[in-house]
């Protein structure tokens, strides 16, 4: 059970996980999504996910390339 914060927070990380894809900066993803600033953005999503924004981001472009 999540409260109603904690629900928000997790469908905003999905959704920065979905845009994290893509070519858009960092910084630019945490504010699409909601987030005040990167430094919060990064803070959550390592806190949620268990890696850092960019982390995230070179590990989905290993599997990308990889899969090609």
């Amino acid at each position: 059970q999540l409260t109603p914060q904690q629900s928000l927070t997790k469908l905003r990380i999905e959704a920065a996980m979905h845009h994290l894809r893509g070519d858009a900066s960092i910084a630019q993803v945490g504010l699409a999504c909601g987030f005040s600033d990167q430094s919060a953005f990064a803070r959550q999503f390592k806190a949620t996910v268990g890696m850092a924004p960019r982390d995230y981001r070179a590990l989905q472009a290993d599997l990308g390339a990889s899969v090609e």
